[in-house]
């Protein structure tokens, strides 16, 4: 019974990286961009607005930083929308 419990929980961080990579692949192959405009009614975001966004959200940061910000969080960013709420509360 440890032996079955040992290699269920060895084999959790394979599963749950797979599974993660796999998502955030999907996510980042998906067409558009979260700026696009696809209804006529809408107004689009000027491209210094589109760069701030994308600056405060880190999309303009590698792939890698990226993963590792969707997989733990962005650990070197201040403004932490979770920990803001947080000191809120």
């Amino acid at each position: 019974m440890i032996t079955y419990l040992l290699r269920r929980l060895l084999w959790l961080f394979p599963v749950l990286f797979t599974v993660a990579l796999v998502t955030f692949v999907i996510m980042r192959n998906a067409p558009g961009s979260p700026w696009d405009v696809e209804a006529e009614n809408k107004r689009a975001l000027d491209p210094t607005t589109q760069r701030a966004l994308e600056e405060f959200y880190g999309l303009n940061k590698p792939l890698w930083r990226q993963y590792i910000a969707y997989t733990i969080g962005d650990v070197d960013k201040e403004e932490n929308l979770f920990a803001a709420r947080c000191a809120e509360i």
